[in-house]
């Protein structure tokens, strides 16, 4: 062994053929290290086994079917109600009234049904009614319970035939999900269903039947279904619901659905000494007259532009029209009357948003609220008439171009679509991707927007006069 020069009173030694040896201090043992070799004496001192490391630690501690659990459906809503119901805040408390009034609304497109009845009870629950076919009590071949405890309990794609384009051609609830999540997501649920001449009962609590399916006679020629349902607080932070957010849900659905029937009735404590506050919805014009509503203090520039149509199993409804109200103006005067502010404005980008769009849109029923492609489609449609007939006009000068921008200021705008199988960004269904719809929506309203434009050429120059000043 050779022995090279010393750094501080240390020495070291290298092999002479280690030609690679350099002249280094010895370094003391990292406190990591140390800590290592005292356990190792611990475990020696104790007649202790060798730590296992490595390959031998992964062999002990086996990955295998024994280490998977597996959990029913309602455990596992239950375990995480965020992806199904959004979140357990006041918006996913309310959530779960739309599920089971959406349920309602799919027999009403397959005219089963024309009224809905939702209660506010005095004990925290809410009862929601319907005069639908009631949900089938049969017996289920693959589950041997009832159609109506399976549709309660399991997560079934298929239940109630909504995948089939017999029985639902389009479905706007949770595809079949809906009423396993609230029945779930509920301290208690009684549901009540008539048909056959019979009125069938069930009770479940947090999610499982704890009684069997009762049955006695009823009226021979009523059908309906009747859900009532009490939030578990387990679940959701606050469990009061808002009686002027769930009024603003029902009246947009009833604005969409011509021969629907909507009833609220609030029976809460703070109504005891007076009778319980009850509204009624119901709109023959349907979405002309949510327009209407919302323009009826301002001066329209033109009667409300109305179109319905489809193409390739896509149904489209669309009405608009443009007052004098400056941009700003008539966000804060629509926006809250449909209660937008207080549901969907809870924050800065979302504000900003509703800040430069003035189209409430809707897919299956369902508000989107952050738009989509239908609401592209829309946007271009306005875009392509108005250039056009301009142009064609001789209104719009060489080398000008027009922009949504210019167009959106006094613009009141309700685009509505019905698809069987559409596509969603996010399990909130906030916005529609479907790109097969921006293009069945803009032909279909540059058409018709083109059409009333030629027949109304005072129109077309009282739009471009809003932006002339900006050429």
């Amino acid at each position: 062994m050779v022995t090279f020069g010393d750094t501080a009173g240390e020495k070291q030694e290298v092999h002479p053929q280690n030609k690679f040896a350099r002249k280094l201090p010895l370094r003391p043992l990292e406190p990591f290290c140390v800590r290592i070799l005292e356990y190792f004496v611990i475990c020696a001192s104790q007649g202790k086994q060798k730590p296992l490391i490595g390959r031998q630690s992964w062999m002990t501690n086996r990955y295998g079917a024994q280490q998977i659990q597996t959990i029913d459906a309602i455990e596992a809503i239950r375990k995480r109600p965020g992806m199904y119901v959004g979140s357990t805040s006041p918006r996913g408390l309310h959530r779960l009234i739309y599920e089971i009034v959406d349920n309602s609304i799919n027999e009403v497109l397959r005219d089963y049904c024309t009224q809905v009845e939702v209660e506010l009870n005095a004990d925290g629950s809410v009862t929601v009614t319907d005069d639908g076919r009631g949900i089938p009590t049969d017996i289920q071949p693959e589950t041997n319970k009832s159609v109506l405890e399976t549709a309660m309990t399991r997560l079934q794609l298929r239940f109630s035939g909504k995948q089939d384009s017999k029985n639902y051609k389009v479905d706007g609830a949770l595809r079949g999900l809906g009423l396993p999540v609230v029945n779930a997501l509920s301290e208690w649920v009684d549901i009540k269903v008539w048909h056959s001449g019979n009125v069938y009962t069930q009770r479940y609590e947090r999610g499982y039947a704890v009684t069997e399916l009762q049955v006695r006679s009823g009226q021979e020629n009523y059908s309906g279904t009747s859900l009532t349902f009490k939030p578990d607080p387990q679940i959701f932070k606050v469990t009061e619901f808002d009686c002027i957010r769930i009024a603003t849900h029902l009246q947009q659905l009833a604005y969409l659905n011509l021969e629907l029937k909507i009833t609220l009735r609030d029976r809460r404590p703070q109504q005891v000494s007076k009778p319980p506050q009850v509204s009624v919805y119901h709109y023959p014009n349907g979405i002309r007259e949510y327009i209407a509503e919302i323009n009826r203090d301002q001066q329209p520039l033109h009667d409300i532009i109305h179109i319905r149509g489809e193409r390739d199993n896509v149904q489209v409804e669309v009405a608009w029209q443009w007052s004098t109200t400056k941009e700003l103006e008539n966000l804060r005067r629509s926006f809250p009357h449909t209660l937008f502010a207080k549901e969907y404005l809870n924050s800065s980008r979302e504000l900003e948003l509703y800040t430069y769009t003035c189209i409430l849109s809707f897919a299956n029923q369902v508000c989107t609220v952050d738009g989509g492609t239908h609401v592209a489609g829309v946007k271009t449609g306005l875009l392509q008439a108005l250039e056009a007939i301009a142009c064609k006009q001789g209104q719009l000068p060489e080398n000008n171009f027009l922009s949504w921008k210019d167009l959106r200021n006094g613009l009141t705008c309700i685009v509505s679509v019905m698809l069987f199988n559409p596509e969603h960004r996010g399990p909130m269904k906030g916005e529609l991707d479907n790109a097969e719809v921006e293009e069945i929506v803009e032909s279909l309203v540059a058409e018709a927007f083109a059409e009333y434009l030629e027949a109304s050429p005072s129109l077309t120059e009282a739009i471009l006069d809003r932006v002339r000043t900006d050429w």
